[in-house]
């Protein structure tokens, strides 16, 4: 008997093997072992392979291993095969066992998700699928929060999105603060399991808030103008002191030669 009939591609599992005496005599010297065709799901840190000296009448004894699936094996049922040798203790005689059980691997779905661009207040978001199999019905949803406000849908259907592909979903959205120019936004992207569930993969990003740019340049060029003005200003000021300055120098060297003439 099996503790589980589910692994997950990838993570280190807990597997138990329950053995059970349901006979009328102890069972003595049991070896224990298991494997899977093309070696799919593996033991960690230990052989397959487990030594019982004795199982008395309704008794049971758990076998424990940590395994893994490959993290890109396919999800689907795959086949356990299990092999347990005994010495039947009525009439002294070794038994063999052969049994088979089904372990199902979980698909292991992923989503990358990351800016890409905005216009205004149109953000644009890049989504891939890195997990190990197709996904069915996706779509990207960005909860209410705090830095945010949404304008219109929260919502962006994608649709089916096979390992490996990526696709483009855009939202209008508004960044609260104008301070920073990247500012964290949660994303979630939902998808249908392949057992019918719906389930959920959550992400946070940065974005970079243009907003903040465009305030700092405005700042920026507003103070340059500034200053440009002053120079300007200044500058014709010096002008007109030189024209005066020129005019009065003029006007007195004129009563000079007046002067002399009389």
């Amino acid at each position: 008997m099996l503790s589980t009939s589910e692994l997950n591609p990838g993570e280190n599992s807990k597997l138990t093997f329950t053995i059970k005496n349901a006979g009328s005599a102890p069972l003595k010297d049991l070896t224990f072992s298991w494997d899977t065709p093309e070696n799919k799901i593996l033991p960690l840190g230990s052989g397959n392979t487990r030594f019982v000296k004795y199982i008395g009448v309704n008794q049971a004894v758990n076998l424990d291993y940590d395994v893994m699936a490959g993290s890109d094996i396919a999800p689907g049922l795959y086949k356990i095969n299990m092999y347990l040798n005994y010495e039947d203790t009525i009439n002294s005689s070794e038994k063999n066992v052969i049994q088979d059980a089904g372990i199902h691997i979980l698909e292991k779905a992923d989503f990358e998700i990351a800016f890409s661009e905005n216009l205004d207040d149109s953000y644009t978001f890049s989504i891939m699928n890195v997990g190990n199999s197709d996904t069915k019905s996706v779509s990207m949803y960005i909860p209410k929060q705090d830095g945010w406000t949404i304008i219109g849908s929260n919502n962006a259907i994608i649709g089916n999105l096979d390992a490996g592909d990526y696709t483009y979903a855009s939202f209008k959205l508004l960044a609260d603060s104008s301070n920073h120019s990247e500012i964290p936004i949660k994303v979630e992207a939902y998808y249908m399991s392949n057992e019918g569930n719906r389930k959920v993969v959550d992400k946070e990003i940065l974005v970079s808030n243009s907003n903040a740019a465009i305030t700092y340049i405005t700042q920026a060029d507003s103070e340059k103008g500034g200053f440009t003005g002053y120079l300007i200003m200044a500058g014709i000021v010096i002008i007109a002191i030189l024209i005066l300055g020129i005019f009065i120098i003029r006007k007195i060297l004129k009563k000079i030669k007046s002067a002399k003439k009389e």
